[in-house]
């Protein structure tokens, strides 16, 4: 191509003449600088070409969207507009989920505050209330009260929860008070006797903002320095909570042991009063232990009318202890009637905290592989100032500050290659292995390693927004969502233990009728038999499997999946993916490569290249950046330097707009210019020769006019990804429908489709946004579920349509922020494939444990009633099923973890196979 040519028939004379004058008088003195990007344009390039972010993050502005629809849903329940107040209520010695689910309900019962999310992995639940009716502090204590837990309430409003972050300062003498009034900050510890204390300073994540380094440097007289890095507050909790109950288990333990030597061993004069005097000690001391469990379930009974998922436990050990205290008596007073079964009571609760301590084991397990990925994150970096390198704490670390990045050493922060170029392995971000070849203005992320090579990169986000603080926002976001099934499966809980007590009450009542008339035991004897099998039934049928069984393999899944370049952002969108029955993609920088190459061009004018490199710049869609990168190849140096073809301060346009599925649009001299697709430029209603020359050929076609006039038309082609055509083939062989959806032109998207294995009936070419919306909405009608893969701003309104929807990291944010799953790799079909495989995994695992605990519970409360009459359960061993229904569910769980890690790392190897030969 040749862009310094004019063709009169192309472009307009008068038009080249009017840009010429204007550009003599903005341009006489400027000399552009170059098109690649400069120092402190590379900003620009870089951010744009982040993935997976500022979604991960929850940016600000989203954020600022959901308050408005909170504040429309509060005010649709209330009935009055109101300003609602979000907070979180942090929750401290949790046992189990039903701890959650208690929390839950308490808030569900407040007039004027709404439930928004429940974290079970961190002890997490943010809600909202309206400050008219009630208040932060008001909810926390009302849930503290009805649950027995510990709440602590947090107020932070989402703009500072998303903009702001904290670092934790110490100082040999403490600063006055009027000196810390300057910044934003909270002393956290004043020693008592030392000067000396510590202090949160909160940082705002915004450039020109204070940094952690000039706090540092205003306050050095005081002795300051930065607190080491602490253990995460949400880990620390759970710790504790683990701690809590192991200490319990242990009590109720040493406390079981002698009185099971007094009943089972035969020791002189067993069974005398002053043994059974030690037994009820014992025995009481165990309860006393073990008060927490009865408090809770009789908070939930007084303040929320509704039974907690312990009562069952509660009643059967409390009944089991009255007895045993009530037999006690009579034989204190000369009249037994029965012996006390106190080793049951011990035995009892002393298996159910056992069981409680396993699934809190594993909630700390779940939570440590989240965190672990934090562990990615470097601890120091080396900051270029002048000639001189110094390493300091990553967390002082600001905007646009140069990092230098050694062979070998990890990428502190997210930034923008500065100097020098570098193979990066990014296989921790996107579970890639082969190594990406970095150079000037290329984006680089945290916590990647530089394997060959030394880089200097400008720092773009901090250590606390960077990709890795994303990534785990992210899965912990994904966490605190529920699927339908963790729906299902507290409803079947809750309902379980109306059958529990049903199955109790009829168990009792049929072996009372049986021992006396048909065993012909005394009423005495019948009571005491009758009362074990109803402690038995209650005692097998603590539903908290059920609770686990969805929530386990959900954790398991988006970890896996964040480990390998996907993002879940919610457990439904996990378990639901499988249930595809038909894939609609997007076509540009989806199925095709992301580059694409102009392959013919009409010659244009200089200036009129000028005027087109300034209106594809606004623009980061592959056919905007092959438009630019052919002019620019094209331009000589000193032709760019003459017309200003990248002055960016005297810009010749005016208005610009992207408007999603046509192209983009512009005011020069007071008139509209467009450049896009034929239908977007009306050149596909004049037949232009070039522009059906082009389709003929089934090439992309972008057109540029000005009014009636064409200023430029470029045909370009884009290659499939490697691999794509054999995904279609397996998508189509496992007799799923397979669809291309592409605002190009329908010529050349149908030639696409041919090249890849897609029907062309299946390939839809010239479509609008909401066109491809119509087709997803046709799709779901015809086959189900759908899911659509897309990149563009176009694809948003299809993504929200889609029953899955995924988007690539590097494509626009409103498509990411549309989407249910982001992949974060450039090799879509692998993770495509990836993500299916998780998600039928995950589903059939919860699957399980569902049918687990089904068969789980049918045997055990059968054979606790007595159904088998030879056989049954002793009520001292039923709180063995405490232990025997929830270790089957984590083991799925782990079996889930070990073979979606095989399926992940075999898809890798596979993939680093092909593409090395």
């Amino acid at each position: 191509m040749s862009c310094c040519r004019a063709l009169p028939e192309l472009c307009c004379p008068e038009f080249v003449g009017r840009a010429l004058d204007c550009l003599a008088l903005r341009c006489r003195d400027a000399v552009g600088p170059t098109l690649l990007p400069q120092r402190d344009e590379v900003s620009d390039r870089g951010e744009s070409e982040c993935p997976s972010v500022t979604w991960m993050g929850q940016a600000n502005e989203t954020s600022q969207s959901e308050q408005k629809q909170d504040d429309a849903k509060m005010e649709t329940e209330t009935g009055k507009p109101c300003k609602t107040l979000r907070f979180t209520l942090e929750i401290a010695k949790m046992d189990c989920l039903g701890c959650l689910a208690k929390v839950k309900r308490a808030i569900k019962v407040l007039a004027g505050v709404r439930l928004v999310s429940a974290d079970h992995l961190r002890g997490v639940v943010e809600a909202q209330c309206d400050p008219d009716v009630t208040d932060p502090e008001t909810v926390g204590k009302f849930v503290e009260r009805a649950t027995g837990l510990a709440v602590s309430v947090v107020r932070e409003d989402s703009d500072s929860k998303n903009t702001t972050f904290l670092l934790r300062f110490k100082f040999e003498r403490l600063p006055s008070a009027q000196v810390l009034t300057a910044y934003d900050c909270e002393v956290i510890t004043a020693a008592s006797k030392a000067p000396g204390g510590q202090v949160d300073f909160r940082f705002r994540m915004e450039r020109g903002g204070v940094s952690p380094r000039s706090v540092l440097a205003n306050l050095r007289e005081y002795g300051i320095s930065l607190c080491p890095v602490q253990t995460d507050r949400y880990v620390e909790r759970v710790n504790r909570d683990v701690q809590l109950l192991a200490l319990r288990t242990l009590g109720c333990a040493t406390l079981t042991v002698p009185i099971l030597v007094l009943v089972w061993a035969r020791l002189p004069h067993s069974g005398s009063v002053a043994y059974r005097t030690a037994e009820v000690a014992l025995a009481t001391a165990i309860l006393v232990l073990a008060w927490p469990m009865y408090a809770a379930s009789i908070r939930s009974m007084w303040y929320l009318s509704t039974p907690d998922l312990g009562v069952l436990a509660s009643v059967s050990t409390l009944i089991t202890y009255a007895f045993s205290v009530v037999a006690f008596a009579f034989q204190v007073a000369g009249r037994p009637f029965a012996d006390p079964f106190f080793e049951t009571l011990g035995l009892l609760v002393t298996l159910i905290y056992l069981g409680n301590t396993i699934q809190s084991m594993t909630r700390q397990a779940a939570i440590k592989a989240i965190y672990r990925l934090s562990e990615l994150q470097p601890v120091d970096a080396l900051l270029v100032g002048g000639d001189q390198v110094t390493p300091v704490d990553v967390r002082l670390v600001h905007y646009e500050d140069v990092i230098r990045v050694p062979e070998g050493a990890s990428i502190p922060t997210d930034g923008v290659v500065l100097e020098g170029s570098a193979d990066v392995d990014e296989s921790a971000l996107t579970g890639e292995s082969v190594p990406v070849i970095k150079t000037y203005g290329s984006s680089v992320f945290a916590g990647t390693t530089c394997l060959h090579g030394t880089i200097h990169i400008s720092v773009r986000r901090l250590a606390a927004e960077n990709s890795i603080s994303s990534m785990v926002n992210a899965v912990t976001a994904a966490s605190a969502s529920e699927s339908r099934y963790q729906d299902q499966a507290d409803r079947v809980a809750g309902a379980l233990l109306y059958v529990a007590l049903t199955a109790a009450s009829i168990s009792f009542l049929v072996w009372l009728m049986v021992g006396r008339f048909v065993r012909n035991y005394s009423w005495s004897e019948s009571v005491v038999n009758a009362v074990t099998y109803a402690i038995s039934v209650m005692a097998v049928s603590c539903p908290c499997p059920l609770t686990l069984a969805a929530a386990l393999p959900s954790s398991c899944g988006m970890v896996l999946g964040m480990r390998h370049g996907i993002v879940f952002r919610s457990s439904e969108a996990l378990l639901v993916a499988s249930r595809t029955k038909a894939v609609a993609f997007d076509k540009t920088g989806t199925l095709s490569e992301a580059v694409l190459s102009v392959v013919r061009s009409t010659p244009s004018a200089a200036i009129a290249c000028r005027i087109i490199s300034e209106l594809v710049s606004c623009s980061r869609h592959p056919v905007a950046l092959a438009v630019s990168r052919i002019i620019v190849d094209s331009t000589s140096q000193s032709q760019q330097s003459i017309i200003g073809i990248e002055n960016k301060v005297n810009s010749v346009l005016t208005d610009q707009e992207i408007v999603p599925g046509g192209g983009i649009r512009a005011t020069i001299f007071g008139c509209e210019i467009r450049g896009g697709n034929a239908a977007f430029t009306g050149l596909d209603k004049h037949n232009h020769p070039l522009v059906q020359e082009y389709l003929a050929a089934s090439l992309t076609v972008f057109a540029v006019v000005c009014g009636a006039d064409v200023i430029a038309v470029f045909g370009l082609v884009d290659q499939a990804r490697p691999n794509v055509p054999e995904l279609v083939a397996r998508l189509r062989a496992s007799g799923t429908s397979t669809h291309v959806l592409s605002g190009d032109n329908a010529p050349r998207v149908r030639c696409f489709a041919q090249e890849i294995g897609i029907p062309v009936s299946s390939a839809h070419g010239g479509l609008l946004p909401t066109e491809k919306a119509d087709i997803v909405s046709r799709l779901k009608k015809e086959h189900g579920h759908v899911t659509f893969v897309g990149d563009g701003i176009n694809d948003s309104v299809a993504l929200t349509m889609a029953d899955t929807s995924i988007a690539l990291g590097t494509g626009a944010q409103m498509a990411m922020s549309s989407a249910s799953i982001v992949i974060l790799g450039s090799d879509v079909p692998r993770l495509f494939l990836s993500i299916m495989d998780l998600s039928r995994l995950a589903i059939t695992h919860v699957y399980l444990s569902l049918v687990w605990c089904a068969i789980y519970f049918t045997v055990a409360i059968l054979l606790a009633a007595g159904v088998a009459v030879n056989f049954r359960i002793p009520p001292q061993f039923a709180g063995l099923g405490e232990v025997v229904s929830v270790l089957p569910v984590i083991m799925l769980a782990g079996s889930y973890w070990v073979a979606g890690s095989a399926r992940m790392s075999r898809f890798g190897r596979a993939a680093k196979d092909q593409i090395l030969g």
